[in-house]
């Protein structure tokens, strides 16, 4: 309640913002986690979304996971991304697949998955939207969105896209948050 971030567990990545490459077995005050409102943590990274709308974020960049503008493939001290600010939710995803944030109903990913993005973002880039978002989860294959009454929105992998089959004939990978259908 009070703001302050905990950390431990395995950091062989630096993905405990600890400044060190230590594992820790107790949780531990990181004092760069202050203020968090969201973490998304990874099994090799960690996102933070400030009170300010920043994202900072610590552990492996391989595949340009943490948004830093470089492929460093380890920081151990939580930086801020190069953007997004007025970030409102935060998501990210096992392995080099990458991470999303929301910033005022839009869309931005940095990362690695040609899904989402079409090429490694190093960056957040916006991700072109029917509408905008109020929530947000990104996952190996595919990225969830609701919108507008509650309606899902799912793109990447087409078996996320509620299709009704396991036949990608009749409903392909797509790049672009397409509605979900529902019976």
């Amino acid at each position: 309640n009070d703001g302050t971030v905990y950390a431990w567990g395995w950091n062989a990545q630096g993905q405990l913002g600890t400044g060190d490459t230590t594992s820790r077995t107790v949780p531990t005050i990181v004092p760069e986690w202050q203020g968090a409102t969201r973490i998304a943590a990874t099994a090799e990274a960690t996102l933070a979304l400030m009170a300010d709308g920043s994202v900072k974020g610590t552990g492996s960049n391989v595949g340009a996971t943490l948004g830093i503008g470089s492929t460093a493939t380890t920081v151990t001290t939580p930086t801020t991304l190069l953007a997004p600010t007025g970030a409102s939710d935060l998501s990210a995803a096992s392995g080099q697949t990458g991470a999303m944030a929301l910033v005022g109903g839009q869309l931005r990913f940095w990362g690695s998955n040609n899904r989402f993005s079409g090429a490694m973002q190093l960056t957040p880039v916006a991700i072109t939207a029917p509408v905008p978002f109020s929530a947000i989860s990104v996952a190996g294959l595919h990225a969830l969105a609701i919108g507008p009454g509650g309606a899902v929105y799912a793109w990447g992998s087409w078996q996320a896209r509620g299709c009704g089959n396991f036949d990608n004939s009749s409903c392909n990978d797509t790049q672009l948050p397409t509605l979900v259908l529902t019976p």
